[in-house]
């Protein structure tokens, strides 16, 4: 690694310097309770893998998810191990500052045939038990959530919150471990119905759009939404809707003479799905139950665009059958043979149906336990609920226990709160990735996070090469959005160009003319909502956020993976 992603921030050119500690009071190996090789900062060596710059926290991870994270990355090498993986070993944490950069640790190529023959009797039954298996899965950890949330909120003794620190870190490990279980064997699911298309004729740009899909918890909670959004309209509300946004929309409709029923079917809402934050595994940011201003957000960008967003999802899946039957009626008897027995298998192990369903699971889920109890200990030793997340979890552990007192972190508190808002705004500046390239890529880091796609380089700042992600062509203005707080900049007809997308993002798909993201794959959340809603969608850009400005009005072609500048705002 000729420059770490510190000497690139500081403009050092070519200079090495020493990698950014994360917070203030952080000790590798002291307060973060992990082996150094699954979450750590950079170290030499480390320039043998390719590091992305990870877009699930873009406003980067507080001490109090320092050891969950480890724990995802344990997960993933566990699952990756268990199968085992033919081309990867799970996933690696580097951090520069609070930002987290990820690797997929490779497979020696000399193993990858022993690998791929180890799991390959797996895989083939996967698909049959798949759905039963989740479901199960599911239930279990729905019903440990719903334990721990009571118990945390039936108490503010310090030592019994550090029983159920315990206990809440144990489940979001189990949780993780089965979310790595299912994603490496629903993967391999996808990457052998790749295969049989190729073989079949197939042209792989179609691949991704035949995909079957199913309805999920995320989009009937936006189908809620949406039905929240016409009853605000039917009550007379939208001038309320337009003029107010954020706490101050809250507060009016809260008080308005003519929301008390739909306040209270909101209300309702809220207390029935709000146990999901917008980010992923982010203990930095609030649940909805604690946030309700932000799925209100939600309703309010729907009743300003007054369209229902099922119709092109229902349009979509109309195009997705009629071009499956079209492809088939082409193919040899043989060939359409194998080709519905893998589409079969593809169905019964349902990648792109799972994907958005075990979000509201475990992605956005698995964490609140954790940070609830981080805000409940700080509350009771007599400081900011907020400030919790700003301990690293052996702290937690010792004010539980009684082995330190607030004083002893409330000056590194303050230190590490102007620690993370300076290095929120150096995120921009951070490269996409740094490290060397693998001919062995962990699938998740090249259908999820996105690999090294060995797409042309740009032929110059009015032409962009990513990864094509959902077919078609469009053209519309720029709209650069760092994250939800910020999605109603967007209007009708307008380009988001962002790091990647999460699932509070979806509502507002239906307006878009086309997505571009500097990070993902083909299976990724903007791609897979792209191609349900129709919208033309590039990823792993690398350089649109930094490259393109809000009013550019630019061209993209989804099945090339081509942005054109047309021109300049």
């Amino acid at each position: 690694m000729k420059v770490s992603p510190t000497s690139a921030v500081a403009g050092q050119g070519a200079e090495e310097l020493p990698p950014a500690a994360p917070f203030p009071g952080f000790r590798e190996g002291e307060s973060v309770t992990l082996p150094a090789g699954l979450l750590g900062v950079f170290h030499p060596g480390d320039e043998r893998l390719r590091w992305r710059l990870d877009f699930h926290y873009p406003r980067g991870i507080v001490p109090l998810g320092h050891e969950l994270l480890g724990g995802v990355n344990r997960a993933s090498q566990e699952a990756a191990e268990a199968l085992p993986v033919a081309t990867g070993r799970g996933l690696v944490g580097r951090l520069v500052g609070p930002h987290l950069y990820t690797a997929g640790i490779p497979v020696d190529e000399h193993r990858v045939a022993g690998r791929a023959a180890a799991a390959s009797a797996e895989i083939a039954s996967y698909p049959d038990r798949f759905l039963d298996e989740w479901t199960t899965g599911a239930a279990v950890l729905g019903a440990a959530h719903r334990d721990l949330d009571g118990r945390i909120r039936a108490t503010d003794d310090v030592r019994t919150l550090g029983t159920l620190f315990h206990r809440a870190n144990t489940v979001f490990a189990q949780a993780w471990r089965l979310h790595f279980d299912v994603m490496y064997r629903l993967l391999a699911v996808t990457a052998s119905f790749r295969t049989v298309c190729a073989a079949v004729g197939v042209p792989p740009d179609e691949v991704s759009r035949l995909l079957p899909s199913g309805d999920t918890t995320v989009q009937r909670t936006d189908r809620r939404l949406w039905r929240l959004s016409r009853a605000a309209t039917e009550a007379g509300l939208t001038d309320v809707f337009r003029e107010h946004t954020g706490a101050g929309l809250l507060a009016a409709v809260r008080t308005h003479p003519q929301a008390t029923a739909w306040f209270a079917a909101f209300e309702e809402f809220v207390d029935r799905f709000g146990s999901r934050s917008d980010q992923v595994a982010d203990v930095g940011t609030p649940s909805w139950l604690e946030a309700p201003e932000r799925p209100l957000e939600l309703v309010r960008q729907m009743v300003l665009d007054g369209g229902d967003p099922t119709r092109a999802a229902e349009a979509q899946s109309r195009r997705r059958a009629d071009r499956l039957e079209e492809l088939r009626t082409r193919m040899s008897p043989r060939n359409r043979g194998a080709f519905d027995r893998s589409y079969a298998w593809c169905r019964r192990g349902n990648f792109t149906w799972w994907n958005e369903e075990h979000n509201t699971h475990i992605d956005l889920r698995a964490h609140l336990p954790v940070r609830a109890i981080g805000r409940a200990v700080a509350a009771a030793s007599g400081a900011r609920p907020d400030d919790g997340v700003l301990l690293y979890a052996g702290e937690v552990r010792a004010l539980c226990d009684g082995d330190i007192g607030w004083t002893d972190v409330s000056g590194l508190v303050v230190e590490r709160a102007e620690h993370l808002a300076v290095w929120r705004q150096r995120r921009a500046a951070l490269p996409r990735a740094v490290g060397t390239a693998s001919a062995q890529i962990d699938p998740l880091m090249a259908e999820i996070i996105g690999g090294d796609t060995g797409a042309p380089a740009p032929s110059g700042p009015e032409l962009l090469h990513g990864v094509p992600a959902s077919a078609g062509i469009a053209r519309g203005p720029v709209r650069r959005v760092s994250d939800v707080g910020q999605l109603d900049r967007l209007a009708p007809g307008d380009v988001l160009v962002c790091e990647a997308t999460s699932p509070s993002w979806t509502p507002v798909f239906p307006r878009l003319a086309a997505c571009l993201c500097d990070s993902g794959g083909p299976l990724t959340h903007a791609a897979i909502v792209c191609r349900e809603y129709g919208v033309p969608c590039v990823c792993a850009l690398g350089v649109a956020m930094q490259t393109l400005q809000d009013g550019d009005l630019v061209e993209v072609d989804g099945r090339a993976g081509t942005v054109t500048v047309l021109r300049r705002a």
